[in-house]
């Protein structure tokens, strides 16, 4: 296996950046913390105009997040979907999803509601497939040698 500076293997046959982009990091906990304290202001306490909840921006929220997360963990060029570290990051944006609703129980205004945790996981899982697509794309069709 050929090595490439500042890289060094994740898994069998894949590379991936030794360090991480700070820019990303603070990108993804900015992110968390935002859409965190945007989901659990009471609805008294919102502006009239906004909507408070609906299914596209759980859906933008959690397709956003998920690509941070596995931005931040460097899987976007190689992501296995029988790697162990895909399906745990997976079951952090779920778990996310859960906690997330489950707490909205307790803020005055706002309810735990089912539907919006399955939007959350069917975001996560598209954008997921998506990047698993893309990514396989990019392997077969990118110019050899580099």
């Amino acid at each position: 296996m050929k090595t490439v500076p500042n890289m060094e293997p994740d898994e069998p046959g894949a590379l991936q950046p030794k360090g991480k982009s700070r820019l990303v990091q603070v990108v993804l906990y900015v992110y968390w913390l935002t859409i965190f304290i945007l989901s659990h202001i009471p609805k008294v306490n919102v502006p009239r105009g906004w909507k408070v909840s609906g299914s596209m921006h759980h859906f933008g929220a959690y397709v956003v997040l998920t690509l941070l997360i596995f931005l931040n963990a460097g899987l976007i060029r190689r992501m296995s979907l029988r790697a162990k570290k895909t399906w745990l990051l997976i079951g952090v944006v779920i778990a996310y999803g859960v906690l997330d609703e489950f707490l909205q129980y307790f803020v005055p205004g706002r309810d735990a509601n089912l539907m919006d945790l399955v939007v959350d996981v069917v975001a996560c899982l598209l954008c997921v497939g998506l990047l698993f697509i893309t990514q396989r794309l990019y392997w077969r069709i990118r110019p050899q040698g580099k």
